[in-house]
């Protein structure tokens, strides 16, 4: 099921430092705007100028459980509030019932923010661990739960055209469904072409046909990156 960009503009509009929440569990397959929202969690809990102290940032394989329980149940240093980050919890080995034995009685001066990929790279299903569901119980009596699914094509060209005005580039609508055409709907690719096209075009405009000179000029680059892979020389004997 695709999700709209007006209902992450809604969840993004929730999330402020008054909240209550101590949980929040970010689940789905658009890891991009996942990350965006768990980086404005952070923002809004922690000063930038205290986050040495007050922001712990793990990943799922690397996560010893006793060491995260304990940051969790500590106190702040000069701040209201600690702040936990746990990126690709699908990956966690062991542990799981103890986490769900901190989710059922989390610490109040700490958020803990878990981004569960629920798809790999490829787009293949992540099997959930059998604890999932206790833990989306807990979580959902402390904090909240949010599902991340990928935008359908006109909404990722309208994420497009808003992230391009960000960074001082204007795209049309024609001109930002080129590129999502061209490079897909991973809005990770999609933001590292509207980087490129930063630097190009900044404070400007591009047009369609730009973008497709540009991206058609990388294609061919990359065509012959790989020639040059497999027969060294080839290219320059080309040109």
């Amino acid at each position: 099921m695709k999700q709209t960009l007006s209902h992450y503009r809604r969840i993004f509009r929730d999330i402020d430092g008054e909240g209550a929440d101590t949980l929040f569990l970010l689940s789905g397959s658009e890891r991009f705007i996942m990350e965006e929202l768990a980086s404005k969690i952070v923002a809004t809990h922690v000063p930038g100028d205290l986050a040495g102290f007050n922001l712990t940032v793990m990943y799922g394989s690397d996560t010893d459980i006793e060491e995260f329980v304990a940051t969790a149940s500590s106190f702040p240093f000069l701040a209201e509030k600690r702040v936990l980050v746990i990126r690709e919890l699908e990956r966690m080995r062991g542990g799981w019932k103890r986490l769900v034995g901190y989710c059922e009685n989390p610490s109040p001066s700490s958020v803990v923010v878990f981004l569960f990929n629920t798809h790999d790279e490829s787009g293949r299903r992540i099997r959930p661990p059998r604890e999932m569901r206790a833990i989306e119980k807990a979580v959902e009596s402390h904090g909240r739960i949010v599902r991340f699914e990928r935008l359908d094509e006109r909404d990722t060209i309208d994420w497009a055209v808003r992230k391009a005005d960000r960074q001082g580039v204007e795209l049309d609508g024609d001109a930002a469904a080129v590129l999502v055409r061209s490079v897909g709907g991973n809005l990770y690719d999609v933001q590292n072409e509207i980087d490129k096209l930063a630097l190009l075009f900044e404070g400007g405009r591009a047009s369609g046909a730009e973008i497709t000179a540009i991206l058609g000029s990388y294609r061919v680059d990359a065509v012959w990156d790989l020639i040059d892979r497999i027969v060294p020389g080839l290219s320059l004997i080309h040109i």
